[in-house]
């Protein structure tokens, strides 16, 4: 018999106080369940950083997020992208990460990208997808035949796993406090 109750206050003492809970996983589940926040990119994450980092402390793993050594990362881009050369010009420090540097459509080139977010630390990232699937032009194809619409729903599964990256980072900075974007 689950006590929603019990759950609620449960969530809410998984925001303010983390150290206090014995299950974690539990209550994030719970609280991920409740508001639709299941993302298995999100939870690869973090499980990597988990694995990769093992000697670390909650209390240690919160201070490390804390310090930022790049200003922005922007991932997704071209490897002559226009708005890390302006930071740079700004006299801001930026980095990129292209395709170059990882296929982030798979668990390499994510685990490749952690690795980058975990030494960075960036204050902002500036993610740009490839739009495709989701495009005008797709959404007006998609009418014109039902195997022309499977196909364009297809291409939208399998590169969701770049819309679920992107939300990954958002949940990743939002968590580090409202001075990292």
């Amino acid at each position: 018999f689950r006590s929603w109750v019990a759950d609620e206050i449960g969530c809410q003492v998984m925001q303010q106080d983390p150290c206090s809970i014995h299950d974690t996983a539990y209550f994030q589940e719970v609280f991920r369940g409740r508001f639709g926040m299941h993302n298995w990119v999100y939870q690869e994450m973090w499980t990597y950083y988990r694995k990769k980092h093992t000697h670390l402390s909650w209390e240690d793993l919160q201070q490390h997020w804390k310090k930022s050594h790049c200003d922005l990362l922007e991932v997704y881009c071209s490897s002559d992208s226009q708005l890390t050369a302006q930071c740079v010009q700004a006299g801001m420090s930026a980095k990129r990460f292209c395709l170059r540097d990882g296929d982030l459509a798979t668990f390499h080139g994510r685990c490749q990208l952690y690795d980058m977010l975990w030494m960075l630390r960036p204050r902002h990232v500036w993610c740009s997808p490839r739009c495709g699937p989701w495009s005008n032009w797709n959404r007006l194809n998609s009418q014109k035949s039902l195997a022309l619409a499977d196909k364009i729903h297809q291409d939208r599964i399998s590169e969701n796993v770049h819309l679920l990256l992107c939300d990954a980072i958002f949940r990743l900075q939002d968590w580090r406090t409202g001075d990292f974007h």
